[in-house]
């Protein structure tokens, strides 16, 4: 069995200390720096982005729901594949963070392609 990286919540930290975060007030623009967050650690560890094969996405408030998925599903149809994922409401340490991402990747998975399973 393969090597499995599980990057818990994430959130769209700035690295600037006068900025709260990055994205500031788009759940898109949070969850495209968050994923890009996620995939500098999976990198680190010998893996990538077409190695998730989970995510779960915390959203501040269900208005947020439609803006972080679109990210999300822009962001991995960049990388040309589909993964698992929830959405769910949560309160979320931080102020201004409206998003958090969890992510699980199977290294080297992403070598094997993506099953699409469609009703005939």
């Amino acid at each position: 069995m393969g090597k499995s990286i599980h990057v818990s919540g994430t959130t769209a930290n700035s690295p600037v200390s006068s900025m709260a975060n990055v994205g500031g007030s788009s759940a898109g623009s949070q969850t495209v720096w968050i994923l890009n967050i996620i995939e500098g650690a999976l990198k680190a560890l010998g893996s990538c982005m077409k190695d998730v094969v989970r995510t779960r996405i915390l959203i501040e408030d269900l208005m947020y729901c439609e803006e972080a998925a679109r990210a999300h599903g822009w962001r991995f149809g960049c990388e040309g594949i589909w993964v698992a994922n929830t959405l769910v409401a949560a309160h979320i340490v931080g102020e201004e963070m409206l998003v958090e991402i969890e992510a699980w990747a199977e290294v080297g998975s992403g070598r094997q392609g993506v099953l699409r399973i469609e009703k005939s």
